[in-house]
């Protein structure tokens, strides 16, 4: 696996990029999503009353995170999930100041996708 991490300066944001190298089966791209969906992470912030919207895309699978009025220090979260040319991709935008639509990370996420080889 190999991790990026880009600051977004205009947003006080980051992007975190993970590359899973390939090939891997479409069984693995699912237990990819399965984790991306399921986690301690995740589940957290479902426990502290994110609102979370999702939708699953073919060979992927795309959420946002807002926090609740009442967090102080909460920050928005958007992230994608899923297989790209028999590797496995995830993606991650979190920033105080914007949040993005399941359609923007799904975008984020096929304009990334585009660059693995």
């Amino acid at each position: 696996m190999t991790g990026c991490l880009f600051s977004v300066p205009t947003h006080r944001g980051q992007i975190a990029i993970s590359w899973f190298l390939g090939p891997i089966t479409d069984e693995e791209i699912a237990q990819l999503i399965k984790m991306s969906k399921d986690n301690v992470g995740t589940d957290g912030l479902r426990k502290l009353s994110y609102k979370e919207e999702s939708k699953d895309f073919p060979l992927a699978w795309c959420s946002t995170l807002t926090p609740p009025a009442s967090a102080k220090d909460g920050m928005p979260m958007s992230s994608c999930s899923g297989g790209v040319r028999g590797h496995g991709l995830s993606i991650t935008f979190m920033s105080p100041t914007k949040a993005l639509t399941i359609n923007q990370t799904k975008a984020l996420f096929d304009k990334v996708s585009a660059h693995v080889r």
